[in-house]
């Protein structure tokens, strides 16, 4: 019986060999990734509230309601959108309904929802075009399918992705109309406990080169998620949040940094805006605020 238990573990262990850390490509691509420092996390200037969202849920279990959600963006146009919550079994079906007020007057837009598979699995629906989308992630959040159908159209179109695991990455391979999209394929390294940690474009004839990177704390929670610049390797780091939690292990801030000059990697990085969650006494989550300072030459 020990032997039988000895050779599991042995197998567990070479199996978690087998994945990787951040730190494993941070020294193999002698990456410089930027940290957060006290000064940075100074949110004073972030005066303008975005994506107020109030979450109301049916009595006294983990289900939702409905979702309110506020936008009001200084020098924006305003934003009110309801989403309300309908369960049968596994299924959520969800009906929103969106409201924009800007100086040419009010309009409105409605789109249903079908969830399915743990919210995996969503199927869009426009009653105004009636067109439907479809989308599909697996449990890491690897998309498997993105495809539209509207009016007159006799078969959906899109992207089907094909996912092939093999001995340290997994691979998705982006099929649309029964071609293989081979600029879009990208690669997932996993760490021992299934999470992307590595995240590589693949493109034709050309080397592997990061997309996103992103490094766990202890409880296997999300600590830094960097985005790099595909084409321009020589300022790889484009952006990255920052994770916070509280005493609970709970999420409680993002924060979003963009590096200041794409021409001048060693100006750093600038906060540019953070969301905040907060919870209940059961540890629901009940709001979610995003103070932003906005872009003035988005103006």
């Amino acid at each position: 019986m020990r032997i039988i238990v000895c050779i599991i573990t042995l197998c567990f262990i070479v199996s978690g060999q087998k994945r990787f850390s951040s730190d494993h490509f941070v020294k193999k691509y002698n990456l410089k990734l930027p940290e957060v420092t006290q000064e940075m996390l100074d949110i004073t200037n972030l005066t303008h509230t975005s994506d107020s969202w109030e979450y109301f849920y049916q009595g006294n279990t983990e289900k939702l309601d409905s979702v309110v959600r506020k936008l009001t963006i200084e020098r924006f146009p305003r934003n009110l959108q309801t989403d309300k919550y309908k369960y049968f079994d596994d299924t959520v079906y969800v009906n929103s309904v969106s409201i924009l007020v800007d100086s040419g007057g009010d309009t409105s837009a409605a789109r249903d929802y079908k969830y399915t598979d743990d919210f995996r699995t969503k199927i869009s629906h426009n009653p105004k075009t009636n067109c439907i989308w479809k989308s599909r992630f697996d449990e890491r959040g690897i998309k498997l399918l993105d495809v539209n159908k509207c009016p007159g159209e006799k078969e959906f179109s899109g992207q089907v992705f094909s996912l092939e695991k093999h001995e340290n990455y997994l691979e998705s391979i982006p099929i649309k109309g029964g071609i293989v999209d081979s600029n879009n394929i990208r690669r997932y390294y996993l760490a021992p406990f299934d999470s992307i940690v590595a995240d590589f474009l693949i493109e034709k004839n050309k080397k592997p080169v990061f997309f996103n990177l992103i490094t766990y704390n202890k409880q296997q929670q999300p600590v830094y998620k960097y985005s790099f610049d595909v084409f321009r390797q020589s300022n790889p780091v484009v952006n990255y949040n920052y994770h916070t939690y509280d005493n609970a292990g709970r999420l409680k801030r993002i924060y979003l940094f963009y590096i200041k000059n794409w021409n001048s990697p060693e100006d750093g990085f600038v906060l540019t805006n953070f969301t905040e969650y907060e919870y209940d006494k059961l540890g629901r989550k009940i709001k979610k605020t995003t103070k932003v300072t906005p872009d003035k030459k988005n103006e």
